[in-house]
């Protein structure tokens, strides 16, 4: 939870006075017009002489709902792993919404509604919290084009961004290569180089019309090492529409936009090689898209990502090939890598497990640090 805290703290402090103002009142008429739902749904019940069976119902939707989502989550936790993330997904479809909606059918009961009247309540609860999410998330690319309009600041959240001039590209793609990824399906790698001197200052990628940065520390499609650039692209995607702000030598700012080609290399397995204290991957990929686990003395396995370790260091879109985690009585080895993709265009979020063979655990007091990008 401190953790969550300090990250909200972070995004709210890097964000630009305009960019905020705008998400303000945009969360101000969101408040209102829940509250006018509110209103009209009581003065509903009211006219049938059941205001007080309404409220009753209406304000046990806070524990039923911090119910729901224990009987989500404390499960998943419980089973630990890699495998947490598909049983949260799964209990999110089948127990959250059993308990939450069976339990405001209860209470409906208890208060002397009708049946469907305590579902009512709790659909329309329900949706008092989802609508303002899903709207959030389609009008962010125009909170920052709005702040861009008004004061220029909206192009980058946390920064006073000018985009300078449209310039032809620099980087060069000096590598391209073609996986398969168990449960993910085939994935594109590509290695962007620029000319001496150049810097890069922000990565965009055009989504739905929008160019949304995508060089942080969680990224999903690409990472930097130095000045190179590594994408990981899922193939079933279309191409991507990069936009590029870089400065050159002289320090004059510029950008520059391409889509990517497929690469025309074979396509291979994606198999990391098992190290005696870590693994090592075929190519670099994005820190955001790799996770670790180990076995626990009793049994269950615990996860990480590797992303958690550049968090909180403020790090960009960190890059990751090899990692090392020294194995001792107390530490034990990494038994497990998985890869976690998000699909803009499906909405899905993918992820592949590969397992260490079984073998013999080599137990050393080394003290190295956990990565090696």
């Amino acid at each position: 939870m401190e953790a969550l805290n300090a990250g909200f703290n972070a995004i709210v402090g890097r964000m630009p006075p305009t960019v905020m103002a705008i998400w303000s009142v945009f969360a101000l008429l969101m408040v209102i017009a829940v509250l006018v739902a509110v209103f009209y749904e009581r003065r509903r019940f009211a006219a049938q002489n059941q205001a007080g069976a309404w409220l009753f119902v209406r304000l046990a939707t806070l524990p039923i709902a911090a119910a729901a989502t224990a009987a989500v989550v404390i499960p998943a936790r419980a089973i630990g792993g890699p495998e947490a993330l598909a049983a949260f997904y799964l209990l999110a479809i089948t127990a959250g919404p059993l308990v939450y909606f069976g339990l405001h059918w209860f209470a409906g009961l208890a208060a002397g509604l009708a049946r469907k009247d305590g579902l009512a309540i709790g659909l329309s609860g329900l949706l008092m919290v989802l609508v303002p999410v899903l709207l959030a998330n389609q009008v962010q690319p125009w909170v920052f084009n709005l702040a861009r309009a008004m004061d220029g600041t909206g192009a980058a959240p946390g920064s006073n961004f000018s985009p300078g001039v449209k310039r032809p590209p620099l980087h060069q793609v000096l590598e391209q290569q073609r996986f398969t990824v168990p449960e993910i399906g085939e994935v594109w790698t590509e290695r962007w180089q620029a000319p001496a001197g150049v810097r890069i200052e922000r990565i965009e990628l055009n989504v739905r019309g929008q160019y949304v940065p995508v060089d942080n520390a969680s990224s999903n499609y690409l990472c930097r090492n130095g000045e190179d650039v590594h994408v990981f692209w899922h193939g079933a995607v279309a191409p991507a529409n990069w936009r590029v702000h870089w400065r050159d030598a002289n320090d004059q700012r510029a950008y520059s936009d391409w889509t990517m080609t497929p690469p025309v290399a074979a396509t291979v397995a994606f198999t990391p090689e098992w190290l005696p204290d870590g693994f090592a991957l075929p190519v670099r990929v994005p820190g955001g898209l790799v996770t670790y686990s180990w076995m626990r003395e009793n049994g269950r396995e615990d996860s990480r990502g590797v992303v958690d370790q550049y968090a909180a260091a403020g790090t960009g879109s960190p890059c990751v090939q090899t990692l090392r985690r020294p194995v001792t009585t107390e530490q034990p080895q990494i038994s497990g890598m998985g890869l976690r993709l998000w699909r803009f265009d499906t909405q899905q979020m993918l992820y592949a497990l590969f397992r260490r063979p079984a073998a013999a655990v080599t137990v050393s007091a080394d003290t190295r640090r956990e990565t090696t990008p």
